[in-house]
């Protein structure tokens, strides 16, 4: 009988697209602007304390979550905040390959976008790449997972094990430029792929590490229609981000 067919998670932000430093401060800046707002502090003392709550949590939500400076209430409020204004469509373009790829995996693959953004950034995403949405059997979002146990909490990942109808986490293979999303999936035993640079070995972390997400044939061809993936012979060993 033939193997059960692996559910691949592609992470959005940075994954799907190059890491746009220009996003990453405007959305540092957000951040500290929506913390501001919320809690009647000057921007610079709201940056100081992301800053001290970077330290201690994958992400600044999770930590003014935490520690009660937010609640369940302004989880809408902060998305807004620190989402919409965005300038994606100014630093995200087009990427035809992304499309090529996705319509080449083998029959039977399933591809899911696991975010930890909200379902309209993921779209605004979407649309500048050109990606056509149905092209994905799925989405896994924040709001899917809940804002204070999102990626990487365990709870994310068995949270998308169940959408997505996955009982076995090794038949799961997560996507991410995030290293601590990679090392959360990998405690909960799915397999991981890393996207991006720079690279240092750990395979603690990752099988892999590629510079962008089209080229993830290269190191998982069992994934892909033969031809497609045997358009280039270029392995890249298992490496992963210093970070």
């Amino acid at each position: 009988p033939s193997l059960p067919a692996p559910t691949v998670f592609l992470d959005l932000d940075n994954t799907l697209y190059p890491f746009s430093q220009n996003l990453h401060d405007r959305t540092v800046l957000l951040v500290v602007q929506c913390i501001s707002t919320k809690l009647g502090i000057s921007e610079a003392e709201a940056a100081s304390l992301r800053k001290s709550l970077r330290l201690k949590y994958p992400m600044t939500i999770h930590g003014l979550l935490s520690e009660g400076y937010f609640t369940a209430e302004d989880i809408q409020f902060y998305l807004r905040g620190t989402m919409g204004p965005l300038p994606v469509e100014e630093e995200v373009k087009p990427s035809p390959g992304i499309e090529r790829m996705l319509q080449s995996f083998r029959p039977g693959v399933a591809k899911w976008i696991f975010t930890n953004a909200d379902p309209p950034h993921t779209q605004r995403v979407l649309q500048a790449l050109q990606c056509n949405p149905a092209l994905f059997d799925g989405v896994v979002d924040v709001l899917d997972v809940g804002m204070s146990t999102c990626k990487p909490s365990p709870w994310a990942f068995l949270t998308a094990m169940r959408l997505a109808r996955v009982s076995d986490p090794s038949l799961c293979i997560l996507v991410d430029d995030s290293v601590a999303n990679l090392q959360g999936a990998r405690a909960v035993g799915w397999r991981t792929v890393h996207v991006g640079s720079p690279t240092v070995a750990d395979p603690a972390v990752c099988e892999f590490s590629i510079p962008a997400v089209t080229d993830l044939p290269l190191v998982m061809p069992e994934l892909f229609r033969t031809a497609y993936a045997e358009q280039s012979t270029e392995i890249f060993v298992g490496v992963c981000p210093d970070s």
